[in-house]
């Protein structure tokens, strides 16, 4: 008796039954067909539990083959190669990256004691607003040429003494691994990483947009899908793979240690520890990954997300052995609030709402607002001169700020995110929006314009 009971406990450890029943693989089919039902235009799902795969599902101009940028997924991609050359003694965590990078310099002295490690983790210090350039504004360059923009950046605070997210970090590590290897990125990470799993369709490059067969991206104007191209600027290290849902899964078995021969166990481990120092968080950052409870709730897990024009990514290691991957082909909704549903379906909750297209009020309402307010400028033109002083300069003021406002937002999108925006960005998020703010903006520039120049030239 004590036989059986003891080989029956066994059973469970060594062959986990899978958390959902034998339906999953059609609700999770069923979740993508409301949301492609939405508006989305593409999505494809898989989730894997040990060394195989639980379920996929996939829909809209997405399968499983579809070639999808995987934007800040890239991240784990870039660690597990630096983590490769700590496997064959070529490269020190915790030796300064000034060590193997000497042409890698900053405008702060503190810069030469950076270590791999914070890169890896980003406590390097290294910010969006230190970087003292545009990130967005730096085209399809080689890695040398990006990282040498660094030479302008400050440091926001002494290496490992606090935390910001910053891609900047992930274009040092690049420049590191090919230096160290010899080999560009894209061929270090084929032979040592993707062709050894077998993920035959991933690739990188420093610009994905130049990479061939991608599915088509989108962005949404008024609720409907509206396909924009790829950007061609420098990812490099932070955001340049591009993948399938078929390869993903293998990425996700991998990470979770069911397919060997690339790291070791240990290895895997430490890229999967939280590392960042900031602990009063219940979420903090790994090397090239997130370690921990969500921000917005959640059990913890191993996970990272990526947003990028046109695309939302998601890739999450859960407990009881499961993995769960998205890939959207548009900037919206957001793939980890998919996965965090598809998780729930596995435990047998049905998801409140299904992640949707984005509706087409907020596009309208901008609309109707900028007519609105194109009315009350035309209005205010026909404000004759003989009015009182004051109201003239309170409208006059009112406007400049209006204007200032307008044509500064990606500069204000950055200092209440903490992460750099530019013009394009905006575009590739919202177009709807974009163009309303362009217009409100160039309006009152030139109602200010006119009202100044009405104003003293009569005076003269």
């Amino acid at each position: 008796m004590l036989a059986r009971i003891f080989a029956l406990l066994l059973a469970v450890v060594l062959f986990p039954i899978p958390l959902a029943g034998a339906q999953e693989g059609t609700n999770i089919q069923r979740y993508v067909d409301q949301m492609v039902a939405s508006g989305v235009p593409g999505a494809a799902i898989v989730v894997t539990q040990g060394d195989r795969i639980l379920a996929t599902g996939s829909g809209g101009e997405l399968d499983t083959n579809s070639r999808v940028p995987i934007a800040s997924l890239t991240k784990a991609f870039t660690a597990t190669a630096v983590m490769k050359l700590v496997e064959d003694g070529r490269v020190d965590l915790d030796e300064r990256a000034a060590k193997y990078l000497p042409e890698f310099q900053l405008d702060d002295p503190r810069g030469e004691f950076i270590t791999v490690r914070q890169l890896l983790n980003q406590s390097s210090g290294i910010t969006d607003a230190t970087l003292g350039f545009n990130q967005y504004q730096v085209g399809n360059v080689r890695t040398e040429d990006a990282v040498r923009q660094l030479s302008r950046t400050r440091l926001a605070y002494d290496p490992g003494s606090s935390w910001d997210y910053c891609n900047a970090n992930y274009w040092v590590l690049q420049q590191l691994i090919e230096t160290i290897s010899g080999e560009p990125l894209a061929e270090f990470l084929a032979q040592n990483v993707l062709e050894p799993l077998g993920m035959t369709d991933t690739g990188f490059a420093n610009t994905p947009a130049t990479l061939p067969e991608l599915a088509p991206t989108y962005s949404y104007a008024f609720g409907r899908p509206i396909s924009l191209a790829q950007p061609e600027l420098f990812y490099g290290g932070a955001g340049g793979m591009v993948s399938t849902l078929d390869d993903l899964g293998i990425w996700l078995r991998f990470q979770h240690g069911f397919i060997p021969g690339v790291l070791t166990s240990d290895s895997l481990a430490e890229l999967h520890r939280r590392q960042s120092p900031l602990h009063q968080y219940k979420v903090g950052y790994a090397l090239g990954w997130w370690s921990g409870e969500p921000a917005d709730g959640g059990i913890p897990r191993v996970s990272h997300s990526g947003s990028g024009p046109g695309v939302s990514t998601y890739a999450g290691l859960f407990p009881d052995n499961i993995a769960i991957g998205a890939l959207i082909d548009a900037t919206g909704p957001q793939a980890d609030r998919v996965a965090a549903d598809i998780h729930g379906l596995l435990v047998g909750n049905d998801p409140t709402n299904v992640q949707l297209a984005p509706p087409a009020w907020p596009d309208v309402c901008a609309v109707l607002f900028s007519f609105v307010f194109a009315l009350a400028v035309l209005r205010s033109a026909g404000t004759p001169l003989s009015a009182s002083r004051l109201r003239f300069w309170l409208l006059t003021m009112s406007l400049t700020a209006i204007t200032t406002g307008c044509f500064l937002a990606p500069q204000t999108v950055a200092l209440l995110m903490k992460r750099q925006a530019s013009w394009g960005m905006l575009w590739h998020y919202s177009p709807v929006f974009t163009l309303v703010l362009l217009s409100i903006g160039t309006l009152a520039l030139l109602s200010v314009a006119s009202r100044l120049i009405r104003r003293f030239s009569t005076t003269v």
